[in-house]
């Protein structure tokens, strides 16, 4: 130890013992007594306690909708007065709240537990006027609650102007923001809107984390941009002078048409506040969360008379281009026909015109690949499609002109687009050696030749035929055909009018189940979602002892009913149809929480009585 600590420890020791209060006081203020419905109000809860508090906001009662919630702790350290020093813990709690209706609104008693001791804040008032017609006045000094119990709160160092005793200032909470920016709001059905979401802040912001964005359900969506790290922009907003972090920019393309609803995104953020005390110079770093407002998207149809094979996929601007790998090909030597569509919109979703049927041609399934260019704040690239065709007949061989109809979002009309014929000479096929068979030919690659090019085969002998080799082909077929016998004869006696497949239905499903969670890390996503839905469809097919996959939503739910399913099962079996058909069409529903809602669904629908086909229960 160094002789300077030595000394400090010294002093302290000749010090009296410290003083901390046994007592707790509560305080509760509100930073404004006037606000605008679609303004935000703080309530701020300060608490002087040596042991942590907990406290709760009411439900019942309750107008307001709280978008945040921050907290902080300071300790102060009072060393006059004659009582020796007095060390003092003061935790304040801050609740950003949004009116729900006009009126005088009252916010009621709050309680406020530290330790063994209880107290509660006394009701708090605040005048909610229409949008854009608030005042901004402050609190009046009467708006600050006296304390509860204990020791009363003085006054302390640094006091903010509301009168309240803070290290930081804490206007910014009302200011801080978490919003959703759309170009559009009104769209035709697959058209691209632009969705930037942003935090707006006074002050400044050090890390983000946990950022929670909706399941964007009737969207296709695609990623635009994803800053590495936060950088920000200033802007001004109603004469404040804001900081502007872009979080995320997302291409959305409605699937459906009709109202949707973007919903809301959520964050917790971790923010600097300067301070107003010269003896604490560094400022508050605070721990908050923020949760945007949702944001309605109108989506209209595609206008009528779209021309005839339109495919509702295709919106965008593009342009259609067809070439061959080669002019000239000999007879059975493959040729590959590459269509290319380029341009803006859902590129991935495009269906492109398939190659017809030709006489002498013969046509292989196509493959198709994709490659993104964004272009700015738009989604863009092209997407090929690949057909090898193998000319069957020698001489001039035409690719027709190929169509792809679009419609153009920008003109609000439909577009045909063609390509060019093209002509390929085919050669005749090689001549036949002298006295001999054709030459095989090997069309996908000439360079190799057959081990056999010529002569028919022949077989050297005939296998042996004794009773060993029949006995061993015949006893395993006949002992299979004993077990399924057996098998279904059971069946039979055990079915009673289809009470086995009611009975095994729920093993079948989570079987399946099982299969999905299998596929829970593959690098596609489609097979995953397919074997959930097929095990919650097929589970509730065995129930009812017909096929339920073509039955709308309302009449799977009348048949589950009269076959014995009560309103939980019903409502646990369409909450995980609806999430499995949000992450199938583009939501961001975790594949985990997916399975985690089958399952809890399953397990609600096995309770149900269920009623045999037949009538038995």
């Amino acid at each position: 130890m160094t002789g300077r600590a030595r000394l400090l420890a010294a002093a302290l020791l000749a010090l009296p013992a410290l003083a901390v209060g046994a007592g707790v006081s509560i305080r509760a203020s509100l930073d404004r007594e006037e606000v605008a419905l679609d303004e935000l109000v703080t309530l701020e809860v300060r608490v002087e306690s040596a042991e942590a508090p907990t406290l709760s906001l009411p439900t019942q009662g309750f107008d307001f909708d709280v978008v945040s919630r921050s907290s902080s702790r300071s300790t102060s350290i009072n060393m006059g007065g004659g009582g020796g020093m007095k060390v003092q813990q003061t935790f304040a709690f801050q609740f950003g709240l949004r009116p729900r209706r006009l009126g005088d609104l009252a916010i009621p008693a709050i309680e406020v537990a530290a330790g063994e001791a209880r107290g509660e804040t006394p009701p708090l008032s605040v005048k909610v006027v229409a949008a854009g017609s608030a005042t901004s006045r402050p609190a009046r000094p009467g708006q600050t609650a006296p304390p509860a119990f204990g020791f009363p709160l003085g006054p302390g160092a640094g006091a903010t102007p509301n009168g309240n005793s803070s290290r930081a200032w804490h206007g910014w909470e009302r200011d801080l923001q978490l919003t959703v920016e759309v170009d559009k709001t009104e769209v035709f059905l697959g058209e691209q809107v632009t969705a930037s979401v942003w935090v707006l802040s006074p002050v400044g912001v050090a890390e983000t984390g946990n950022f929670k964005p909706p399941a964007y359900d009737g969207f296709w969506t695609e990623q635009l941009e994803v800053p590495r790290e936060l950088s920000q922009q200033l802007r001004k907003r109603d004469g404040l002078q804001l900081r502007a972090y872009l979080l995320q920019r997302i291409a959305l393309f409605p699937t459906r048409s009709g109202p949707l609803e973007l919903g809301s995104h959520a964050i917790d953020l971790l923010v600097r506040v300067s301070s107003d005390d010269p003896f604490y110079p560094f400022g508050d770093v605070q721990r908050v969360s923020r949760r945007s407002q949702p944001v309605s998207i109108t989506v209209k149809p595609l206008p009528a008379g779209a021309p005839a094979r339109f495919d509702a996929v295709n919106v965008g601007s593009a342009t259609l281009a067809a070439s061959l790998s080669s002019k000239r090909a000999a007879l059975g030597e493959p040729l590959t026909l590459r269509l290319v569509a380029e341009g803006e919109g859902n590129v991935k979703a495009w269906s492109l015109p398939v190659f017809p049927s030709l006489p002498g041609v013969r046509a292989f399934t196509p493959t198709s690949s994709d490659q993104l260019k964004p272009r700015g704040l738009r989604f863009a690239g092209s997407r090929t499609v690949e057909t090898v065709l193998v000319p069957e007949a020698p001489g001039p061989l035409m690719i027709p002109a190929l169509t792809w109809t679009l419609f153009d979002p920008k003109t609000g009309a439909y577009r045909e687009l063609k390509t060019g014929e093209l002509r390929v000479e085919v050669a005749g096929a090689p001549p036949r050696p002298a006295g001999g068979a054709a030459p095989v030919l090997n069309t996908l690659f000439p360079g190799l030749r057959p081990i056999r090019p010529a002569g028919p085969l022949t077989r050297d002998g005939e296998p042996g035929a004794g009773w060993p080799l029949w006995a061993l082909l015949i006893v395993p077929v006949a002992l299979f055909l004993l077990l399924v016998s057996v098998d279904r004869f059971k069946e039979r006696h055990l079915a009673d009018g289809g009470a086995r497949r009611v009975r095994v239905a729920g093993k079948v499903a989570r079987r399946r189940l099982a299969t999905a969670s299998r596929l829970l890390g593959g690098p596609d996503a489609a097979p995953f979602f397919a074997e959930v839905e097929r095990a919650l469809i097929g589970y509730c097919g065995d129930k009812l002892g017909r096929p339920a996959a073509g039955l709308t939503r309302d009449e799977l739910a009348l048949a589950l009913t009269e076959a014995g399913a009560h309103p939980p099962a019903l409502r646990a079996l369409a909450a995980a149809l609806d999430a499995c058909d949000a992450g199938r069409f583009g939501g961001q529903l975790a594949r985990q929480e997916l399975l985690e809602v089958a399952g809890r669904a399953m397990a609600t629908l096995e309770e149900a009585h269920w009623q045999l086909r037949g009538g038995g229960a």
